[in-house]
């Protein structure tokens, strides 16, 4: 992820990399899903005001 210098905008790239065979992945619902293969597409972010680590 990189942002401009004013952190008014951002822009991602997701790199997605393993060494072949299957990838195993926990889903956030708990089930294990085995993955022969990965495609991302269209990754974005966004910018909003405040801190969300502020409690």
């Amino acid at each position: 992820m990189t942002f401009d210098p004013g952190f008014s905008s951002c822009s991602v790239n997701v790199i997605e990399g393993h060494t072949g065979g299957i990838i195993r992945r926990k889903a956030p619902n708990g089930v294990m899903y085995e993955l022969s293969g990965v495609t991302t597409t269209s990754p974005s972010c966004s910018i909003q005001s405040g801190n969300a680590f502020a409690s």
